[in-house]
C-alpha cells in the first residue's frame, strides 16, 4: 500500500510539473505575442497586403533555392534593423511583428527595376532590379530601402487603406496618388544605409546599388557623404555574404529562367508596373501608362463614334 501511494504521489507530482510547464510556455507565448500585436491601423495594412500579395501570387518568383536564401538575407536584416531602429529613436518599438519572421523577402516578375514595400509583411524587388545588382550587397541595399518604408511607417501615414477586400489594382492607384516624397525616400536612403551596414553588407555597395538603379545623383552622393561619418565600429560589423559571387549569379539565372516559364495575367503585370519608381526621379513612362491604364474602368457601352477626344 506504502508503494501504491508513493507511485500515484509520483504520478501526481509529474503531472503537475508537466502542467506548469505547459503553462509557462503558454503565458511566455502570450506576452511575446502581446509585443509583437499590431496596432489596428498596421493590421489593416497587415491584412490589405496579404490580399494584395494572394493577387501578385502569379508574378512571384516561386524557387525553393531563392526563398531559402531570401529568407537567410531577411533573417540577418531584420535583426540588424531592430538594433538601429531602437537606437536612432530610443527604447524598444512597440512594433515587433516587423522584425518577425512574418516579413517575407520575394522576387517579383516585372518589365521595370524597382522595389516595393506594401507596409506589411511582404517586401518585393522586382526582376529586372535583381538582374543589375552586381552581387548580394546590392541587393541587400534594395531590400533594404523598400522594407525601411515600412518601419519608418511612410505608408500608414501616406496611404489611405483601401481594405483587404478591395481590388489589387485599387490598392495600387492608392501608392500612386499618395505617393513617397523626396524627403521620404531620402529618409529610406538614410536607415537603409544603416541597417545595411550593420548587418554586415559592405556599405560602399548601397551607392553603387542606387546607381545601378538609374537614381538621382544627389541620393548617391548623400549614402557616399554617409559612408564617411561611419563609425569606427562599422570595421567589426562586417560580415561575408550568404553567397558569393558565383552562387549569386545562379540566384539571378535561376529566377530569370523560372520567370519566363509563368504566365502572368495582364492585371497583374499592371499593378507590379504601376507602382511608382523608388529609384528614379520620375516614373518611367511603361510605369505611367500602366497607371493610365489601371484608371480607366473599362466601359461595355457601345462607343460613341462621333465623339472627340478620349472616352472616360
Amino acid at each position: 500500500m506504502i508503494g501504491m501511494r508513493n507511485n500515484h504521489g509520483d504520478t501526481e507530482t509529474r503531472t503537475c510539473a508537466r502542467f506548469t510547464a505547459q503553462l509557462g510556455v503558454l503565458i511566455l507565448f502570450f506576452v511575446m505575442g502581446c509585443g509583437s500585436r499590431a496596432t489596428p491601423g498596421e493590421q489593416s495594412l497587415i491584412d490589405q497586403g496579404e490580399a494584395l500579395h494572394r493577387s501578385l501570387g502569379p508574378a512571384v518568383v516561386d524557387d525553393a533555392r531563392l526563398k531559402g536564401y531570401l529568407q537567410q538575407m531577411s533573417t540577418r536584416m531584420l535583426a540588424a534593423a531592430r538594433d538601429v531602429v531602437r537606437e536612432k529613436f530610443g527604447g524598444k518599438d512597440e512594433s515587433e511583428w516587423k522584425y518577425s519572421r512574418e516579413i517575407q523577402f520575394h522576387v517579383a516578375r516585372s518589365t521595370v527595376a524597382n522595389a516595393i514595400s506594401t507596409g506589411g509583411h511582404h517586401v518585393y524587388v522586382l526582376l529586372p532590379a535583381l538582374q543589375r545588382c552586381a552581387n548580394e550587397d546590392e541587393l541587400a541595399a534594395a531590400f533594404a530601402h523598400a522594407y525601411s518604408h515600412t518601419l519608418l511607417r511612410h505608408i500608414e501615414h501616406n496611404v489611405p487603406v483601401e481594405g483587404a477586400d478591395a481590388p489589387a489594382a485599387d490598392i495600387a492607384l492608392r501608392f500612386v496618388e499618395h505617393r513617397f516624397t523626396a524627403k521620404q525616400e531620402q529618409e529610406a536612403d538614410d536607415l537603409a544605409f544603416r541597417i545595411h551596414a550593420r548587418a554586415g553588407w559592405v556599405p560602399v555597395a548601397f551607392a553603387n546599388m542606387l546607381e545601378h538603379m538609374e537614381a538621382e545623383r544627389g541620393r548617391v552622393a548623400a549614402i557616399q557623404s554617409n559612408l564617411e561619418r561611419l563609425p569606427p565600429a562599422a570595421q567589426e560589423w562586417s560580415r561575408p555574404p550568404i553567397a558569393d559571387v558565383k552562387r549569386f549569379e545562379g540566384h539571378k539565372l535561376q529566377a530569370a529562367m523560372v520567370a519566363v516559364q509563368k504566365r502572368v495575367p495582364q492585371t497583374v503585370e499592371l499593378i507590379l508596373l504601376a507602382f511608382p519608381n523608388c529609384f528614379t526621379a520620375g516614373d518611367l513612362p511603361q510605369q505611367r501608362d500602366a497607371q493610365r491604364e489601371l484608371a480607366t474602368p473599362v466601359s461595355t457601352d457601345t462607343p460613341n463614334t462621333f465623339e472627340k477626344g478620349q472616352r472616360r
